[in-house]
């Protein structure tokens, strides 16, 4: 009993306590149906599919997570994380759909290359988005 009230007075068991009630309110919401291969109930929420698709949804904001800690505990301050997410995510788009002009992706990668070479030899974190400091370069 002392364990399950050290447990409920730390700072995460409100977190969990959420989590744990966000999972059941969308079990509950989400409703159930018949498998048809197998014939048992599954839920729509509560299934290894879902799951399986959530944790690799959030694996990338995992591994962004990471990587800022990693520089924010080495020293040096990145603001720039969201930024850069959103800049890849539009670059990977426009590359993928194949929506840009000629020469488009030269161009973005020799800028992308400039402004990595200007944040190595200014050896600072500087405030502001990565587009504040790209435009600088270009």
């Amino acid at each position: 009993m002392a364990v399950l009230r050290r447990v409920l007075r730390s700072q995460q068991a409100g977190l969990l306590l959420l989590i744990v009630a966000l999972t059941v309110a969308l079990a509950l919401a989400a409703g159930s149906r018949v498998d048809e291969a197998t014939g048992r109930t599954i839920n729509n929420f509560l299934n290894s599919y879902t799951l399986i698709q959530t944790a690799t949804d959030a694996s990338f904001i995992a591994i962004m997570a990471v990587g800022a800690t990693l520089v924010i505990v080495s020293g040096g301050i990145d603001l720039s994380v969201g930024s850069m997410a959103a800049f890849v995510g539009c670059l990977a788009v426009l590359v993928l759909n194949g929506s840009f002009e000629a020469g488009w992706p030269e161009g973005t990668l020799s800028r992308a290359g400039r402004f990595l070479w200007w944040q190595q030899q200014n050896q600072r974190p500087r405030p502001g988005s990565l587009f504040v400091n790209f435009t600088r370069v270009a």
